[in-house]
């Protein structure tokens, strides 16, 4: 019996040190539902009065007992469970190792990210009154898109299966990339700084506009191909980030994120407002020899709506 207590007092222990770490891991590295809703939250503050208290409205049919910009983590919050287990395949996309741009053709037959912002964001258009789980998973799939390990390669399953070192911890590149920066908690203060950062590198990190406020979203997916296609160039030299290199990536994610909010704003005020601005770019990207994206076409007009945007912080 003793033995018996013993190797019980063993298996327990295991359980227990792999129950905390899976916990502990989850909770560094995930792309967190703090960041979801620091980025729901700050396109939510931009909507006019009228496209606030439509969204209001619909999402009290929720009947969740959040706001809004929390409830942005909700399409991964239900995602174990059996009704809605089909929609894992939602949050990301992957492409051959040649692809230079994200199109129709890469969905996979079960569902992508690209293919179910649009489904969600049609279902939203047609029932802006009752459809709250569009409006849930198009505010969600669409922060995604724009982080670029959720536009990869399916034979290294997002990044899950390349093994790198950073500030000499190990973990994988899509865990990386995912919790670029931890965001832990949600006081006043941690949100303003966070919009603040956010503001201050987005200038550095964008020096010509982007397509802030086209609506094509394989533009945003192959915005982010480009970056993953950089991240794993990258790799070739180095599977290690120093602690200067995380600061600048992370700097790239920040100003990433501030473009997802503004296009979500844009999103959901073509929804809400009856007086939307039809904001919608559509000049076409160029992709140099380089693999990045160069567009000088952006009209005054959208820039300057996004700089006043910018301002209203």
């Amino acid at each position: 019996m003793t033995v018996f207590f013993q190797r019980l007092r063993t298996i327990f222990v295991v359980f227990i040190s792999l129950f905390f770490g899976l916990v502990v891991s989850q909770q560094t590295w995930a792309f967190s539902k703090v960041t979801h809703e620091l980025v729901c939250e700050m396109a939510y503050q931009q909507l006019t009065a009228e496209a606030r208290q439509r969204l209001d409205a619909l999402f009290e049919k929720s009947e969740l007992q959040q706001t809004f910009p929390q409830a942005c983590a909700w399409a991964d919050d239900i995602r174990r469970q059996d009704e809605f287990k089909h929609t894992s395949a939602w949050h990301y996309i992957n492409v051959p190792r040649s692809a230079k741009e994200v199109l129709p053709k890469h969905c996979a037959s079960r569902g992508c990210v690209t293919e179910s912002i649009l489904t969600m964001r049609v279902r939203l258009q047609n029932q802006p009154e009752q459809d709250w789980q569009a409006l849930l998973f198009l505010s969600h799939l669409l922060v995604d898109l724009h982080q670029p390990l959720h536009v990869s390669y399916a034979d290294d399953r997002g990044g899950n299966k390349t093994k790198v070192t950073a500030n000499k911890q190990s973990t994988n590149l899509h865990r990386l990339w995912d919790g670029m920066f931890n965001v832990k908690t949600l006081s006043e203060q941690d949100r303003q700084q966070f919009k603040m950062d956010s503001v201050s590198v987005y200038h550095n990190e964008y020096s010509q506009p982007v397509l802030l406020f086209e609506q094509d979203v394989f533009i945003w997916g192959t915005e982010s191909l480009q970056k993953t296609r950089s991240i794993y160039q990258q790799l070739q030299h180095s599977h290690s980030y120093s602690k200067q290199a995380l600061a600048m990536q992370s700097d790239w994610m920040r100003a990433r994120l501030l473009v997802a909010a503004a296009r979500l704003t844009h999103e959901l005020e073509t929804v809400f407002s009856s007086s939307s601005m039809q904001l919608t770019n559509r000049s076409k990207v160029n992709i140099d020899d380089k693999n990045t994206i160069t567009s000088a076409t952006e009209s005054p007009s959208m820039w300057s709506t996004f700089k006043q945007w910018l301002s209203e912080f």
